[in-house]
């Protein structure tokens, strides 16, 4: 092995052997986000897995309105997951949501249903919200750590 300060490459120097060495090199490719009302799909090559939806949108709600329930679905793989956080911004927020994995749901592959945290989707004010999920992926390149990969959907509060 050989260790570095970062953006030093003059400073490397030799530093023993390493047994064990973990590469992952998992790509996600064509993967859809919103299917229900934007049907966008990645090109190849994605980092991860992170799409999040609402429930009362899905089929043929995709333009309607959520008036007092709000039931968000989230999920994100890679098989070295980071944190999966949710969170939603618009009048009186940010908003908190306690996520609820489904049974299947595993480390690397994590998935379910969000429901509000704090606060009752019907007392929210009649005005535009913004959902966004952040997934972050344990990688490095010995220099940088990813950024978290961010999907959003927004709504309208009747």
């Amino acid at each position: 092995m050989r260790v570095r300060n970062v953006g030093d490459p003059a400073s490397e120097i030799d530093a023993g052997t390493c047994h064990h060495i973990a590469i992952d090199n998992t790509l996600y490719d064509n993967v859809t986000h919103q299917p229900a009302w934007r049907n966008l799909t990645d090109p190849p090559g994605d980092l991860a897995v992170y799409l999040v939806d609402i429930q009362e949108l899905l089929g043929p709600h995709g333009c309607g309105q959520i008036t007092n329930s709000l039931t968000v679905l989230y999920t994100a793989a890679h098989p070295n997951l980071g944190a999966t956080t949710l969170r939603m911004d618009g009048p009186g927020g940010p908003y908190a949501f306690t996520l609820t994995p489904d049974a299947a749901s595993s480390p690397t592959d994590f998935f379910g249903t969000a429901a509000p945290d704090g606060f009752v989707v019907s007392d929210l004010r009649q005005c535009a919200y913004l959902v966004t999920l952040s997934v972050g992926v344990l990688l490095t390149d010995g220099d940088h750590d990813p950024d978290p990969l961010i999907d959003q959907i927004a709504f309208c509060k009747r």
